[in-house]
């Protein structure tokens, strides 16, 4: 049975219950009883098709129940003495236990929402940290290449200079001492990367290869080596550098070609002349 059956059910009864009072001539208080009795149980039924608890379809009930009671004596006070007596205490027992049911269900949705609220952090979170490593190099901490094609792309150039290096005797290293120590050599690196210049984009495009795109232009050359080799002498690696100066109509490919040339033009005049400095 539908609830708009049930509606129209309790209407038809508390008409023909009206149609009985009127021939016993109740008063008006009567009548406002069985009116306001048969909304209670419209709302009773709406409450009970969202609600699907059985405990609170229970205490309601039993608060109906107290209701109808109350009816009754209104009607049947002198004939039974039982329904004055048991009324109020039943439409007592089931106010609270509505008024317990429904602190229960607010806890419920309190604690869903808590969880929503958790899953929906969580969510957040991992779509930055997923964010961050589509776009960041895991070892380093530095973007990666994709972010320097995007990057470049959306960058307006006036005057700025693309680095690319690259670690000579990288894969020796690496290859005599682990890859732990292959992992710490970028590290060092790219830290020297970021404490040298901290407001310009680095990228690893890979390997051992990285890039720098700065507005500075830098002048000695040989110092800058000198500062970058330093904590990568122990493990006897250097590095190599290649600087372009970008201009309008560069594309990413030509500019990382062009870098990369020159990178390889100093690799090749430093090859037979780099000699392991002692650390200060």
């Amino acid at each position: 049975m539908s609830k708009w059956h049930l509606h129209t059910l309790v209407w038809l009864s508390l008409l023909i219950a009206i149609f009985l009072s009127v021939q016993q001539k109740v008063n008006w208080a009567q009548y406002e009883e069985i009116i306001w009795f048969g909304i209670y149980l419209s709302f009773f039924i709406e409450i009970c098709a969202c609600v699907k608890k059985p405990f609170f379809i229970f205490s309601f009930s039993v608060f109906s129940f107290g209701l109808i009671l109350d009816i009754l004596d209104s009607f049947l006070s002198d004939m039974s003495p039982l329904f004055n007596l048991l009324d109020t205490p039943i439409k007592h027992v089931g106010l609270i236990l509505l008024c317990y049911c429904l602190l229960k269900i607010a806890k419920s949705r309190l604690n869903k929402i808590k969880l929503l609220h958790s899953e929906i952090n969580q969510r957040i979170k991992l779509e930055k940290e997923l964010r961050f490593l589509a776009y960041h190099d895991e070892l380093t901490g530095l973007f990666n290449r994709r972010a320097f094609f995007e990057h470049y792309e959306l960058k307006q150039f006036n005057q700025a200079f693309l680095y690319y290096f690259d670690l000579n005797n990288f894969k020796h290293a690496n290859d005599k001492y682990g890859h732990n120590i292959g992992d710490e050599i970028l590290v060092l690196f790219s830290n020297s990367l970021n404490t040298l210049y901290p407001n310009d984009s680095a990228y690893r495009l890979g390997g051992d290869e990285f890039v720098l795109i700065t507005d500075i232009a830098i002048e000695d050359m040989s110092v800058f080596k000198t500062l970058l080799d330093k904590p990568l002498l122990k493990y006897m690696v250097s590095v190599s550098v290649g600087c372009h100066q970008i201009q309008e109509d560069d594309d990413p490919d030509h500019a990382l070609h062009l870098a990369d040339q020159h990178m390889y033009l100093d690799k090749e005049e430093h090859r037979n002349s780099f000699i392991v400095k002692l650390l200060d």
